[in-house]
């Protein structure tokens, strides 16, 4: 019994510690996201990248940097600079047999130009390419988050 209340408290102060740093982390990031201008896009894992609504044996990849195609082709509307908006854009979005991207809609908004201008940029993506001839279209879920520096 002691050694079960020993690990009960050990494991209670570890996870209040951890709890503590991360909080005290984004409250010093929230208070400094807003004095820079430079914009930055952030995938914070691959399982971000990857997501999909439906499985196949063999998925299109896109030819190049997706995130760097976004942030290379990305014009930051200035009043949402200067008022600091930003936040994840959620886009879902349809890849034909050809490799050819469709039917884009909004699954999570920030903002109504945002949400515009990042729709404008993924109707401006290459063609997707497939490993092998797929018959069906694949749909693909992609977050992309948009943070000032």
């Amino acid at each position: 019994m002691k050694k079960f209340l020993i690990i009960f408290f050990l494991n209670l102060m570890t996870i209040g510690s951890i709890h503590a740093t991360n909080s005290s982390q984004m409250k010093f990031q929230q208070e400094n996201m807003c004095n820079t201008k430079a914009i930055t896009l952030l995938n914070k894992s691959k399982k971000a990248r990857q997501d999909t609504v439906s499985v196949l044996k063999e998925f299109p990849f896109f030819p190049g940097d997706f995130n760097e195609f976004i942030f290379s082709n990305f014009h930051y509307p200035p009043s949402l600079q200067e008022n600091c908006i930003q936040g994840r854009v959620v886009v879902k979005f349809c890849i034909n047999p050809k490799g050819k991207c469709d039917h884009f809609s909004i699954v999570r908004s920030v903002d109504p130009l945002i949400d515009k201008e990042v729709l404008r940029v993924l109707k401006l993506m290459p063609r997707w390419k497939w490993r092998d001839s797929s018959k069906k279209c694949l749909w693909m879920v992609k977050a992309v988050e948009f943070q000032l520096r």
